[in-house]
């Protein structure tokens, strides 16, 4: 979980035929569904509170390779936080 005014950084790594990595447009960026860009890195701001899922999607000639994972941004930091006056959820 992470609060809502965290930037949250999208990074890749990915190799094609012969270990040559891959960079560029050939590595796209998805967050729920919308293309927000392409390259290794990309910074997102300004997410709405609930669940989201990034995928990473590699290309190489006609062939793609993607991995995703899931989140959840927030409003506020949870009560527990707050009187911890930590940033990060507690595991």
């Amino acid at each position: 979980m992470l609060p809502s005014t965290t930037p949250i950084r999208l990074r890749a790594a990915a190799f094609g035929d012969g270990d040559t990595p891959l960079s560029g447009e050939r590595i796209r960026w998805i967050l729920d569904g919308e293309l927000v860009g392409t390259g290794l890195e990309k910074e997102v701001r300004n997410l709405r509170p609930g669940e989201h899922v990034a995928t990473v999607i590699a290309t190489e000639n006609k062939l793609d390779s993607s991995r995703q994972v899931e989140f959840t941004v927030f409003n506020n930091a949870p009560e527990e936080q707050k009187r911890d006056g930590k940033n990060s959820p507690k595991k």
